[in-house]
């Protein structure tokens, strides 16, 4: 199984899997996914790439969505207020696919979040549904992301650059990179040492994240973005 993105940006567990058995006797051991708080409604994103599946169970999961990968397995995002996607629709991790609700059998506003494998055990207590804690992470490094921390440091700067505004002449890029950083030359650095060197020399930490989402994932429509710049 691939690791998961969290569907949302800030996460804070209120059910886990399994938990509250009593709820769900007889059919069931227990919560069949997890919960996660959302207040108000919030965006909700794709956790991996997927075929998008529109639903709706007024006694159960509400509006909800289910995105099948292509390996076979699916995720499920209950309980929303508004798709932001049509059925069919192909989506790739961190994309905005609804809003979170209190749509169906919910007591409070909340994203049920569910897992189910690609050879499901239906027998298993929970519908088949596993745990999806153990795959979720905060981050996950695109194909296109991967591909644009390998090109070399000039293109690197040249898309931090653009992405600050700035108006830097490629002579003084070259300077830049010949600077010392630690045991090495900016130019030498990895992508991800050449990003983190960058902007804390630039004192821009913070704006990493406008581009460089590392609790949401990497926007595809940015790093397109940012992939015609740094190729021009």
């Amino acid at each position: 199984m691939k690791q998961l993105l969290f569907p949302l940006k800030d996460v804070t567990i209120t059910q886990k899997f399994g938990e509250n058995p009593q709820l769900y006797k007889p059919n069931y051991k227990g919560h069949m996914g997890v919960d996660l708080r959302a207040r108000t409604p919030i965006t909700v994103y794709a956790s991996h790439d997927g075929t998008v599946r529109l639903l709706s169970d007024p006694k159960g999961y509400g509006y909800n969505i289910e995105l099948l990968d292509e390996s076979g397995f699916f995720t499920k995002y209950g309980h929303l207020s508004k798709f932001l996607v049509s059925n069919g629709q192909k989506v790739r991790t961190g994309d905005k696919i609804a809003l979170t609700g209190n749509s169906g059998y919910s007591t409070a506003p909340h994203l049920h979040f569910g897992l189910m494998p690609k050879s499901p055990n239906y027998g298993n207590g929970y519908g088949g549904y596993v745990d999806p804690l153990p795959y979720l992470t905060d981050h996950i490094e695109t194909d296109m992301l991967k591909d644009w921390l390998d090109q070399n440091a000039l293109d690197k700067m040249r898309a931090c650059a653009y992405v600050q505004k700035d108006k830097i002449a490629n002579k003084d890029l070259a300077e830049f990179l010949k600077q010392p950083y630690g045991k090495k030359t900016l130019g030498e650095l990895t992508g991800r040492e050449f990003i983190d060197a960058f902007f804390k020399s630039a004192g821009r930490k913070e704006k990493v994240k406008e581009y460089y989402d590392l609790k949401s994932g990497v926007p595809a429509k940015k790093l397109e973005q940012i992939q015609k710049i740094v190729n021009s």
